[in-house]
């Protein structure tokens, strides 16, 4: 009879202890079924985030370059995953994209104004030459103002030149530089040299 209640005790012990170790079980496998869930989402919001960032690479990127070099016909493409807008990811790459586009305009900004300071440097020789050429014209005519024949001469030279003398500043104005700057920064004669109306009868 004792030996029957022992036998029973420990059956009852053993089935206890599979009992739990059941639940054990059964507790791992729904955590590693979890988990398995769990990196299955994350390497798909990878598969996404690694997508988007290609198209990013591929498609956008080279549409924002275009777009800040005025290329015409050109639109910038939205998101390959248009569920992820609103999120950090869309949110990141927007900000990318703006400052790619805004360092590319100061870029073309900071050109464009080096470049036209460059042209009004190199428009100031020629435009000095020409004036200095034209002194030379009104000195030579009062020399030669008994000639006719050199007048004559001195004439048809002088409207040419002070045609291209104007070209040159009005270059110079397209380029940036102010009438009033002109004004301020040249000799006296040199306004007066763009100011001959007297050549025009003469050509």
């Amino acid at each position: 009879m004792a030996w029957v209640l022992s036998h029973r005790r420990q059956q009852q012990q053993l089935d206890v202890v599979s009992a739990v170790a059941d639940r054990d079980f059964a507790d791992i496998t729904e955590t590693l079924e979890g988990t398995q869930r769990d990196l299955e989402a994350a390497q798909a919001i990878n598969r996404v985030y690694v997508e988007e960032t290609r198209h990013l690479a591929d498609a956008r990127l080279g549409a924002v370059l275009e777009l800040a070099r005025d290329t015409p016909g050109v639109t910038l493409p939205g998101l390959a995953h248009p569920d992820l807008a609103g999120g950090v990811l869309a949110g990141v790459h927007g900000e990318l994209l703006d400052k790619v586009a805004a360092g590319i305009r100061a870029i073309r900004e900071d050109m464009s104004g080096t470049t036209l300071t460059t042209i009004r440097h190199a428009l100031a020789e020629p435009q000095s030459r020409l004036v200095r050429l034209l002194h030379q014209i009104d000195a030579e005519l009062a020399v030669h103002k008994d000639r006719p024949e050199a007048v004559a001469s001195l004439m048809r030279i002088d409207p040419h030149a002070s045609a291209s003398l104007h070209g040159l500043q009005r270059l110079r104005i397209l380029c940036g530089e102010t009438p009033g700057v002109q004004r301020s920064t040249s000799q006296i004669l040199d306004m007066v040299e763009a100011a001959r109306g007297r050549i025009q009868a003469h050509d």
